[in-house]
């Protein structure tokens, strides 16, 4: 039989409620409260031991102030109670008592030990009264004024309660005489053993074992992790345990509240020995976010806060390891981030660096009912409070430079400055600086150039200035620690407790960064026999960081960088870039979005730089990847969240426009039409062919060609050049247009040719000139027109000619030679003669009358 620490509790309420009544309604009470069985048996411990007539001698009214004192020192508290007594009736009535204690121990209760813990503390409260008195002589007057103030001075109302508080914390934990119990079972061994999967006996009643050996480490900046040496009656299967839950209860026999829980998994189960009949298993014990840490992966989150982050990724082990995630983190103070990289990281790592870089740390939730519940939050903001523990604990501090200056480029502003510095002067109340150590702190400098930041209330300086804080809290507080040893099983990493040191008679209030468990449990076989050397024992070894200085965890993780260069795909928005291949899709800023390969889950990334050729301030060279293109990924500094495009590639699907190598000697830029055309393919391409004698440039617009010279053009072919256009040309010169043709020009118009002339025309023929007109030709001048020829100009129209000679002649010859006149013809000339033989309109045989001749044929012609 062995009671629980509430069935103790209703056990020594029964005993002093019935000091009074008969041993028949002593057993009937306690079998009303535990049963007929446990109830009979307890009353047999109580009767038989004469324990009852102890307890009855016990009044509460017997001294007041002892009874003040013993409810103050042992509160609700069975194992404090039970050492209050016996103290209080000395060292004679315990003795004879002696027999209580074999009934006692089988319902868990150690009278002896408690009774040798109470007599050795019996004159603590003497002791200590002493010590405190002459240390609080010793006080500045400061501190004597502030404690005189609450009351707390020699003879003063409340120094007797002081005093007592430091009895009652001397009582609670002992460094030389424990009394613990630790054990372990596994979750889901029994449902294992029922399902009839394992022959493992009566799991049900089997499955609780005790633990010969305890050793782990938990810090607020990693998982916990245990390795446990436990004994078994039986040879276990350790295929079916391996990755089961399991829990460890480590409990103080003596103060039975003073207990301790952890859950976890089983890793891993080894067979560690055999000692007579026992067998020993080793099993390691860690939390599930040790699961996390044996993954690894590649993912891209775009447009999420840390938290969020965090969040996704402990929400996909939610159902297979049962992780539950409580946030504790102002919205306000983390924000965006635009594009977040994890490299070849596992889970766990990816999320440890975040926390790091935010200064943030995951706890493990105490108030939850979930074991595996966690906070993600600021140490210093949400630490759990607990009540003072004792420790042995020593201070120490070292300079750790806290003086940061940070700059960032921001490519969108380049001009502006944005470097800010942080820490030259932190300081905090407890364990000030040294002039030596102020010194070195404002003049020592860490200097970083970020390589990203995000808009933190609309500025990427706040985030920097953010940033800066976080980094020079780090710094500083890697300077003070806080370390030492205690044995009490309530020590645990990330809580805010009051450390008390009973010897130095000092106290500390610290937050517990980390803690190691040693625990060595002898008894747990029934082989070995104690000795003084190896007496059960249980300690934890800590560090911490004194409560009013800002924890912010150390940079553990390095950032995954990349030196190298990767390739991506062009995408639009989404996953299918085939359908929407040579589509182009760019923001304002000329980025492009790719598709990483190393994403298993494909995402399309969020705009990135793309890298030219030639690059200013409007002005430079731009060649937009297409949609489906694979081009090539390098990142600034090596940062896996600055990625840019610096050039791209064919692929085997995306195929080089020309065979090769039957065209290794051509070289190109060729472009295409989009969206392409249905029915023919269209494109823009510079064409240069390299091969001896065939030397080429070749330009090719697929619609129209537009060329502007602001000032001269000069071209020059040394052989051949031919122009062929396909429908019209139209040339418009403002100015002055010169043609030179050292031999011969050949021009032909199939249709019609039209020459305007706004002004004068000239042309210049050094040799002969011939002009053929298949049809007809008109000539038209508005006012002038002077035809000067040297020797000789004839004009021939069938029969009939007009020839001028340079000496004054002019011939007219034709058949018939009417000269009309609408008002009058006249002819001057010293003399007229005219031929009568070839003329036939006019005959005379007499003289020739032109007078008469014109009078026939025309009026108004004057001789």
């Amino acid at each position: 039989m062995y009671l629980t620490q509430d069935e103790q509790e209703q056990y020594a309420q029964i005993l002093f409620d019935t000091k009074g009544l008969a041993d028949e309604a002593l057993k009937n009470t306690l079998e009303n409260t535990f049963g007929t069985l446990k109830g009979y048996e307890l009353y047999k411990v109580t009767s038989d031991t004469k324990a009852f007539i102890l307890f009855s001698a016990l009044s509460w009214d017997k001294n007041k102030q002892t009874g003040e004192n013993i409810s103050h020192i042992a509160g609700d508290n069975i194992t404090s109670i039970l050492i209050a007594m016996i103290g209080l009736v000395g060292w004679e009535a315990f003795m004879a008592t002696i027999l209580v204690d074999t009934g006692l121990k089988s319902v868990g209760i150690d009278l002896g030990t408690i009774s040798e813990k109470a007599y050795n503390n019996g004159i603590s409260a003497s002791k200590i009264s002493d010590i405190e008195t002459n240390n609080f002589k010793k006080l500045p007057s400061d501190a004597k004024k502030a404690m005189t103030e609450q009351g707390i001075y020699p003879g003063g109302p409340k120094w007797n309660s002081f005093i007592m508080d430091q009895v009652k914390r001397q009582n609670q934990t002992s460094s030389t005489t424990q009394r613990i119990n630790a054990r372990i079972n596994f979750i889901g061994l029994d449902e294992l053993s029922e399902s009839g999967t394992r022959d493992l006996r009566d799991l049900t009643i089997l499955n609780d074992f005790s633990i010969y050996k305890l050793e782990g480490y938990s810090s607020v900046d990693s998982y916990y992790k245990f390795t446990i040496l436990f004994v078994s009656d039986y040879d276990l299967v350790i295929e079916d345990i391996v990755d089961l839950e399991c829990c460890v209860r480590v409990r103080d026999e003596i103060n039975s509240l003073n207990k301790k829980e952890i859950y976890g998994r089983v890793f891993k189960i080894k067979e560690y020995s055999v000692v007579g009949s026992k067998r020993v298993y080793e099993v390691v014990l860690v939390s599930p976010l040790h699961y996390l840490s044996l993954n690894k992966r590649y993912e891209i989150y775009m447009d999420k806060s840390v938290k969020d982050i965090i969040s996704i990724i402990l929400g996909r082990y939610k159902a297979l390891l049962g992780i539950d995630l409580v946030l504790k983190v102002d919205n306000l103070k983390y924000p965006i981030r635009h594009y977040t990289t994890q490299y070849a990281q596992s889970d766990y790592e990816f999320i440890k660096m975040l926390c790091e870089e935010e200064g943030l740390v995951l706890l493990s939730d105490y108030s939850s009912n979930n074991p595996y519940g966690l906070v993600l939050c600021e140490l210093n903001e949400h630490a759990v409070s607990c009540e003072g523990i004792e420790a042995s604990f020593f201070a120490s501090k070292k300079f750790a430079l806290s003086n940061y200056s940070e700059d960032f480029y921001d490519y969108l502003k380049p001009s502006v400055d944005m470097q800010t510095t942080h820490g030259k002067n932190l300081e905090f109340d407890t364990y000030k600086d040294n002039s030596n150590t102020k010194q070195l702190r404002h003049d020592l400098q860490y200097e970083i150039l970020r390589d990203r930041l995000e808009l933190y209330d609309g500025s990427n300086a706040k985030d920097l200035k953010r940033y800066n804080e976080i980094d020079a809290q780090r710094g500083y507080s890697s300077s003070i620690k806080v370390d030492g040893v205690s044995y009490e099983l309530s020590m645990r990493d990330g809580i805010s407790v009051v450390l008390n040191d009973t010897k130095l008679l000092q106290e500390k209030e610290v937050i517990i960064l980390s803690v190691e468990y040693q625990g060595f449990f002898p008894n747990a076989l029934d082989e070995y026999k104690e000795d003084d050397k190896d007496k059960t024992q249980y300690f934890v070894q800590f560090s911490s960081i004194v409560k009013d200085h800002i924890y912010r965890p150390y940079k553990t993780i390095t950032k995954p960088r990349i030196s190298s260069v990767q390739t991506a795909i062009v995408s639009k928005g989404d996953n299918n870039t085939k359908d929407s291949a040579n589509e182009i899709d760019v923001n304002h800023l000329g980025e492009i979005r790719v598709i990483m390969h190393f994403d298993y889950n494909r995402p399309t990334s969020c705009y990135i730089p793309l890298s030219n050729i030639y690059s200013g301030d409007n002005y430079g060279a731009r060649f937009l990847p297409r949609v489906n293109s694979e081009v090539i990924v390098s990142y600034i500094n090596g940062d896996i969240d600055r990625p840019i495009i610096i050039g791209s590639l064919h692929n085997g699907e995306n195929k080089i426009p020309y065979p090769l190598p039957q065209t290794k000697t051509q070289s190109y830029i060729k472009t295409q039409t989009t969206p392409q055309y249905q029915d023919k393919e269209g494109y823009n391409e510079i064409l240069f062919e390299d091969k001896p004698n065939n030397e080429q440039l070749n330009l090719r617009a697929q619609k129209d060609h537009n060329v502007l010279v602001l000032n001269n053009s000069n071209e020059t072919i040394q052989n051949n050049k031919t122009k062929f256009v396909q429908n019209n040309e139209k040339n418009t010169i403002k100015g002055n247009q010169s043609t030179h043709i050292h031999k011969n020009k050949s021009e032909t118009i199939n249709i019609a040719s039209a020459l305007t002339i706004g002004a004068g025309y000239q042309v210049s023929v050094g040799a002969g000139k011939n002009e053929s007109v298949g049809g007809s030709s008109t000539e038209q001048v508005g006012i002038l027109k002077h035809v000067i020829v040297g020797d000789k100009y004839t004009i021939g129209v069938g029969k009939s000619s007009i020839t001028m000679y340079s000496n004054g002649n002019i011939i007219i010859q034709g058949e018939d030679i009417p000269i009309i006149g609408a008002e009058h013809i006249q002819v001057i000339a010293p003399r007229v003669y005219i031929d009568k033989g070839r003329s036939k309109s006019f005959e005379n045989t007499s003289s020739f009358c032109l007078k008469c001749m014109l009078a026939n044929s025309v009026q108004g012609i004057s001789l």
